[in-house]
């Protein structure tokens, strides 16, 4: 009879080690299970406090080309607007030359995030758009980022955690606002307005990958399950276009999209959340960290 009980109850230290080493050299849980007399989610508790994944069916040389070739294609591929890249004022906070006028690996990304946790609003009192960047506690330090990358002078907003009037509990977040015409003209050049919680019609960001790692520190999931998965809420036009990125990448890519009441939930796990974690996160470039360590695990697992 299995014993019940937390994995650090029933096991001790040197057992642990022994589940792990043994986990990945092959052995399968319920294997692990009988040889400890615990129960298989308890092995699996020991696993994923770990935070280890063993091989599976590995990904080819091929695979990894293929998806290596569309990355490349989609970086180079040269995208400028006609307008010129002044520098913006607005009730003397300044901005740097607008970085969305020619689409590089960088704008591409914060694009992303913008798609993900930005918003574009009218200001009644002055008839201006502002855009809008905000995000909780733990990734605040991407705000700075964004505003680094404007060359923005404007400050950012501390909201304390609380209440919602909903009765929900809010965490900490940090916002900026910059209110620039010019700014928002140039972002929704690329079929990012301000219904794109609704819908989205993207324009020369639907198979760059730079883009989509922008969208998924936004509004991804990434997991050390026990094949690794990624899923992505978002409305059912933005992950149309992320599972046509992934067949892309991936001819052979497996997911399942399920329907909500306005937005679609994207999931994939195994090889095809692997590739796609290698296309997003195998290259340089500006990311959630927390994201990142874990999609670097998921996808060396299968190299």
């Amino acid at each position: 009879m299995s014993k019940k009980g937390t994995p650090r109850d029933l096991l001790n230290a040197a057992q642990r080690a022994d589940v792990i080493t043994r986990y990945l050299e092959g052995e399968p849980y319920k294997s692990l299970a009988e040889r400890y007399a615990i129960t298989d989610s308890a092995i699996w508790g020991v696993v994923s406090r770990a935070q280890v994944l063993r091989n599976r069916r590995l990904l080819s040389e091929s695979d990894f080309a293929l998806c290596n070739a569309v990355c490349t294609s989609s970086r180079i591929r040269g995208v400028k607007q006609d307008a010129p890249p002044d520098k913006d004022t607005y009730r003397g906070k300044k901005l740097g030359p607008n970085p969305f006028l020619c689409l590089t690996p960088e704008s591409a990304y914060w694009l992303g995030m913008l798609t993900a946790d930005g918003s574009i609003v009218l200001r009644k009192e002055s008839g201006s758009w502002a855009l809008v960047l905000q995000l909780t506690e733990p990734d605040g330090y991407q705000v700075e980022r964004f505003r680094s990358f404007l060359g923005a002078e404007h400050k950012i907003t501390e909201i304390a955690s609380g209440t919602t009037s909903q009765g929900l509990h809010r965490r900490k977040c940090y916002r900026i606002s910059i209110v620039s015409n010019k700014l928002v003209s140039s972002i929704r050049f690329y079929g990012i307005a301000e219904n794109k919680t609704t819908v989205v019609n993207l324009r020369f960001v639907n198979e760059h990958p730079d883009f989509w790692r922008g969208v998924i520190d936004g509004d991804g999931h990434i997991r050390l399950s026990k094949t690794g998965s990624l899923e992505l809420l978002g409305s059912p036009s933005l992950t149309t276009y992320f599972c046509g990125f992934c067949l892309k990448i991936f001819p052979k890519a497996k997911f399942r999209v399920r329907k909500r009441p306005g937005v679609s939930l994207c999931t994939m796990t195994g090889r095809t959340a692997a590739i796609v974690l290698y296309a997003l996160y195998g290259t340089a470039g500006p990311a959630l960290l927390r994201k990142q360590i874990v999609a670097t695990q998921i996808y060396k697992s299968y190299q």
